[in-house]
């Protein structure tokens, strides 16, 4: 099964991945991203992120520190690489690289 990576954010794979912000070491601390789903065969995925927030000032509405949050990630791969963007509330663009 295909890994991807994305720079400068850690990894996302055909049914898994991880990426974290500065600092963040640790899926499940303040900081933290990990993004599941699969990669069906025409290339095409729906993925889920899930994290915590980290500091309220770049956090929507200034949310505390260590809050879960959830959005999903419309994305498009090919053999060697894959792109996509954030359905729901702010712009979000992701790029990957196989790994």
């Amino acid at each position: 099964m295909p890994a991807f990576s994305a720079p400068g954010r850690g990894t996302a794979g055909a049914d898994a991945g991880t990426a974290a912000a500065a600092g963040a070491t640790t899926t499940g601390a303040p900081g933290s991203l990990t993004v599941n789903g699969r990669i069906q065969p025409d290339g095409t995925s729906e993925l889920k992120a899930n994290g915590i927030t980290d500091e309220p000032a770049y956090s929507v509405n200034n949310i505390a520190r260590g809050t879960p949050y959830g959005y999903r990630i419309k994305a498009r791969f090919d053999d060697a690489r894959g792109t996509g963007s954030r359905i729901e509330g702010r712009t979000c663009n992701y790029s990957f690289a196989k790994k």
